[in-house]
């Protein structure tokens, strides 16, 4: 089994201020919602043998309900788990350590069964339909950031390209409307190779939609 841990941060800045109602972020901007996956490691000293385990952040996930469960939701590519796979995810003050267990898979969207009152949901829109220039904001907790950015087009098999300027590592991160529901989860960028870096395009963010 693959164990993975959750760090809970605040989120503290933004990029492309865009003006929105922030009272219908409060789980993103509060960090009651929005975690980060943190994967384990094994240091050593260069001789092989093992000094601490350590750990680094990879991706964000994020409580969200249909109004009928609560799941743990993520970028697929994020963990490489199948269903019924367990993790753990636990808080920055180490109380209320959870045990999730992967569901499913839609498209690149993971979700996770989770039994944590503590942990505040988005709401999943399931009727919203993205449109060009409708509001698309992430949340990022590795980053501590928030990008706002708009819908831009949809790439079929349920997949949209907004202008959120995003980093790599910004995977999993819940992309809410205007109203503050969750519609889906940031999938990939665009890494124009011939710059001589592997940093993200500015102004373009794949999302994934949660059906």
């Amino acid at each position: 089994m693959k164990i993975i841990l959750f760090l809970l941060l605040f989120v503290l800045s933004c990029a492309q201020p865009v003006f929105v109602d922030k009272t219908k972020l409060s789980p993103a901007i509060t960090g009651d919602s929005v975690v980060a996956l943190v994967e384990s490691y094994v240091q050593n000293d260069g001789s092989g043998i093992p000094v601490a385990v350590k750990s680094r952040e990879t991706c964000s996930g994020f409580g969200a309900t249909d109004g009928n469960a609560i799941f743990l939701v993520t970028a697929k590519h994020c963990l490489d788990l199948k269903p019924g796979d367990k993790f753990r995810y636990e808080y920055t003050n180490g109380i209320g350590t959870e045990i999730a267990e992967v569901a499913s898979f839609d498209g690149d969207v993971l979700f996770a069964i989770v039994n944590d009152k503590k942990l505040r949901p988005f709401e999943i829109d399931r009727t919203y339909e993205p449109r060009y220039l409708d509001l698309a904001i992430s949340v990022s907790v590795p980053f501590q950031a928030v990008s706002y950015g708009r819908v831009v087009t949809s790439l079929g098999s349920n997949f949209y390209d907004t202008d959120q300027t995003i980093a790599r590592g910004w995977s999993g991160s819940p992309v809410v409307n205007e109203d503050g529901n969750v519609w889906g989860v940031v999938s990939m960028c665009k890494v124009t190779r011939d710059k001589g870096n592997d940093d993200c395009d500015p102004s373009y963010a794949v999302v994934s939609m949660i059906y």
